[in-house]
């Protein structure tokens, strides 16, 4: 049977129940209560355990459901995620997860255990993603309304040998951007002929970051600066373009630095005398 699976992941929880755990020693209880409370108005029948309902299980820090429609599965997880950061801005931010295959029951001790390539896929992918952000296989933007999100490419993976997945980002309306929407519409939405202007912005970005840290050894470095600093930022692939095609920048022993001709270029306007 067709199931799309979604894994909602709390970020850091270990960190921040470390932190927390000695005024507060039901902090991971109370934190995965209130996971659930959130995720629950955000997918049908999700007050049921599958199949019955959508509900498959809470994992630690994790909550799993399982649903037939894809659409239905994505649209619960982007108003999901509107949530979670306008009600719990005092914990940790979330990622989700979805992918869709066959999927197997199997009942060990009185309880429903699933198995299938949808699980395994997502326990792959996950590994180093960024928080805040929706991430989905080639399995389900082939069957869904594409008009709700737009769907950035970020790279080919391969879950087993001979298996290969392209995974996607969405991006939806996303609270965690900018609270200006026209700003977000112009940086992503306007017309092509804005894309230069666009660039130059993130370029100053990664240029500003450069001057502060010296060199980007990973571009996760740079979002997690970035988004402390509350910078709206394009899909990883057009930062990784801009680094590539940019003269501002030259790779050396797989680091992004600086290029002399920037640096030049910078020495020269610190030099120049202002007016006014």
């Amino acid at each position: 049977m067709q199931q799309t699976v979604v894994k909602i992941d709390l970020c850091r929880s270990k960190a921040f129940a470390g932190l927390h755990e000695t005024k507060d020693p039901k902090i991971r209880t109370d934190t995965l209560k209130r996971l659930i409370e959130v995720a629950q108005p955000c997918f049908p029948e999700s007050t049921k355990s599958y199949p019955e309902g959508s509900f498959y299980k809470a994992d630690g820090d994790a909550l799993y459901y399982l649903l037939d429609k894809p659409t239905v599965a994505l649209r619960g997880a982007i108003e999901f995620m509107q949530l979670w950061f306008h009600e719990v801005p005092s914990l940790p931010d979330c990622r989700v997860f979805l992918d869709r295959s066959t999927i197997d029951t199997l009942e060990v001790a009185g309880r429903i255990e699933l198995t299938g390539p949808a699980f395994e896929n997502i326990s792959v992918v996950e590994k180093g993603r960024q928080e805040g952000q929706i991430y989905l296989t080639n399995n389900l933007l082939e069957s869904i309304d594409t008009t709700m999100a737009r769907f950035v490419f970020l790279e080919n993976v391969s879950p087993r040998q001979g298996s290969k997945l392209e995974l996607y980002s969405a991006a939806f309306d996303d609270p965690r951007t900018v609270g200006d929407t026209s700003l977000v519409h112009a940086l992503f939405v306007a017309h092509p002929k804005a894309a230069e202007a666009r660039d130059r912005l993130f370029e100053l970005f990664l240029i500003e970051y450069l001057l502060d840290k010296e060199t980007i050894k990973s571009l996760a470095d740079f979002v997690s600066w970035a988004e402390a600093k509350q910078y709206s930022l394009p899909a990883r692939s057009d930062l990784e373009r801009l680094l590539k095609n940019s003269p501002s920048f030259e790779n050396r022993g797989g680091h992004w630095f600086l290029s002399a001709t920037a640096r030049s270029e910078l020495n020269a306007a610190r030099s120049s005398p202002k007016s006014g």
